[in-house]
């Protein structure tokens, strides 16, 4: 299968996986609820708590879901940003752009980097859903997230820049 039908199709699964991920978020329950990005930053077992009891039962067993679902999500956009990363690099060495493609191995390496610290980041929630490792448990999650979301913006912006 070529690298473009490969970008399709783990473009496909992401973005179909992104609707369920947001069809479960326990914020859908109404405005002002916590979703599952405010869970991903709670950064302590206090605020941990305070968002854990504005969703109840049925929103923990929403964010458990959707934490579970985000294993196949992180396959799906990780895969999904290292070929276009990949393809960018390739694009701008065919262009005599040699800093651009310099730069690609780094990018695609964000995007890998971007869905592994996502899988340590679940990890490290859904320990914390089950009332597992005090504030390290949701600290760590927190870290994690933000080190994905920087890796995933700069992946993101070395794709943007190539086009």
């Amino acid at each position: 299968m070529t690298r473009k039908r490969w970008l399709i199709m783990c473009g496909g699964v992401a973005v179909l996986l992104a609707f369920a991920l947001l069809a479960v978020d326990p914020s859908r329950k109404g405005e002002g609820y916590p979703g599952i990005i405010d869970w991903e930053f709670a950064f302590s077992q206090e605020r941990a708590a305070e968002i854990l009891g504005g969703w109840g039962e049925e929103g923990a067993d929403a964010a458990r879901l959707s934490l579970r679902l985000d294993f196949a999500y992180l396959l799906a956009y990780g895969a999904f940003f290292a070929l276009a990363a990949a393809a960018t690099r390739d694009l701008a060495a065919a262009r005599g752009w040699r800093r651009m493609a310099g730069f690609g191995p780094v990018a695609i390496w964000c995007a890998i980097g971007a869905a592994l610290f996502d899988a340590v980041e679940d990890v490290f929630l859904l320990a914390a859903l089950d009332g597992e490792g005090g504030d390290t448990a949701p600290r760590l999650g927190a870290t994690f997230a933000g080190l994905k979301f920087l890796l995933l913006a700069a992946a993101q912006a070395y794709i943007v820049a190539g086009l």
